[in-house]
């Protein structure tokens, strides 16, 4: 029994080492983050801005699952310390350009179809084409993330997670109070660029 505790001891000490703690809180508190900016978004804008600006999230969020044909997921396969300098820069770039390039291209789609087709909400064509950067902008992220992870660098992770709900959190209630719900794709952007 005795060794158990001290097997267990040593695995969550392990755990910290390895990052894990700066992990679970950074996830933790993005969510929070996110959670706490759609409830004060919403509040700040009419519910038809509310509602076109989820509908043009929806389609979106199709474009991002595809994630880039899963290049940056990729990184954490054939990126980190134990490959060759040239290899890791060469995989990242082609998930980079590959990755922006795939999540463009969907995304340009998703712009024509709306601008041709008789979609349900025609007041959300405006967010809808302002946000044809966004998939490919959340792409570079995420591909940013994957890579500090590939070098076990989970606090990097954490914070560039945290800092882009917390940017977005407060750039989108500053600029939604300015400009409307379009506010939130600028604050978007922002928080990506910063990230």
């Amino acid at each position: 029994m005795k060794n158990r505790i001290i097997a267990v001891k040593n695995k969550i000490a392990d755990l910290i080492k390895g990052g894990f703690l700066y992990i679970l809180v950074g996830n933790t508190l993005t969510k929070m983050l996110t959670f706490i900016s759609s409830i004060i978004i919403v509040r700040l804008v009419s519910k038809e801005e509310f509602a076109y600006l989820s509908y043009s999230d929806n389609l979106y969020l199709y474009v991002i699952a595809i994630s880039g044909f899963g290049m940056s997921s990729a990184i954490l396969k054939y990126c980190g310390p134990q490959y060759k300098k040239e290899e890791d820069k060469a995989y990242f770039n082609f998930a980079i350009k590959g990755g922006f390039l795939v999540e463009f291209i969907l995304s340009a789609l998703i712009v024509l179809y709306v601008r041709i087709a008789n979609i349900p909400f025609p007041e959300a064509k405006g967010l809808v084409s302002m946000m044809i950067l966004y998939p490919a902008m959340n792409y570079v992220v995420a591909t940013f993330q994957s890579y500090a992870r590939a070098w076990f660098d989970n606090k990097v992770y954490a914070w560039i997670g945290f800092l882009q709900s917390a940017i977005a959190l407060a750039a989108g209630i500053v600029f939604v109070k300015c400009i409307g719900i379009y506010g939130m794709v600028f604050a978007r952007y922002i928080c990506m660029c910063i990230c």
